[in-house]
């Protein structure tokens, strides 16, 4: 897998973070050291674990679709409505075991003015999480470390909590690399990037 993705929310949902190392990998071997595994799409970001080429093929056109979706509309889709038509789209393109491909889509909602996360794996549908770990580095990070989180309230703290999981990972799991990209909503305002986590 070789993959650890973990998105978190603020106390009042107005503040979402979504993070992911770089490395790919192909059982002992690292492919790729800089791979971006969280995509911006018109209602915030989408982070995958799981297998690289299924999720290559599928993720611009779930990107694509969603954004799609906005423009025929003439205004953005609800999260809850982004998220459903995620689902819909990811369950119709998967075989009897699923797709291959975690999905973490975090979303803002233009009418609540707050941040939604999701969790798409393995044909579950779960919502309403206030953070969430997958790909391969949740059993380094534990399975029970978003539970214990206090979430805080500003970015900044989010951002910091998101980083040190992230080192966890890397230090435990070696499909996990030091390359973090990232992308924050604030707010409604949405920001991308990447840094190398000392």
């Amino acid at each position: 897998t070789g993959t650890t993705v973990v998105a978190v929310l603020s106390k009042d949902r107005k503040i979402g973070v979504i993070a992911s190392d770089g490395r790919v990998s192909m059982q002992h071997l690292s492919v790729e050291e800089r791979f971006r595994k969280v995509l911006d799409c018109r209602i915030g970001f989408i982070g995958f674990a799981g297998t690289l080429s299924v999720a290559q093929i599928l993720l611009p056109k779930f990107r694509a679709e969603l954004n799609s979706i906005c423009d025929t509309r003439g205004r953005l889709i609800t999260a809850s409505g982004a998220a459903r038509r995620l689902f819909q789209y990811y369950y119709s393109s998967s075989g009897r075991d699923g797709p291959g491909i975690e999905l973490l889509p975090l979303f803002w909602d233009f009418k609540e003015k707050e941040c939604h996360l999701y969790w798409l794996g393995g044909l579950s549908h779960l919502r309403q999480m206030k953070g969430l770990v997958i790909g391969s580095g949740r059993g380094s990070v534990g399975e029970n470390a978003i539970d214990q989180l206090s979430p805080a309230n500003s970015c900044a703290g989010l951002m910091k909590q998101v980083k040190e999981i992230l080192r966890g990972a890397s230090k435990k799991d070696t499909a996990t690399n030091k390359t973090m990209f990232f992308g924050i909503i604030e707010n409604g305002e949405f920001t991308e990037g990447e840094e190398v986590l000392q």
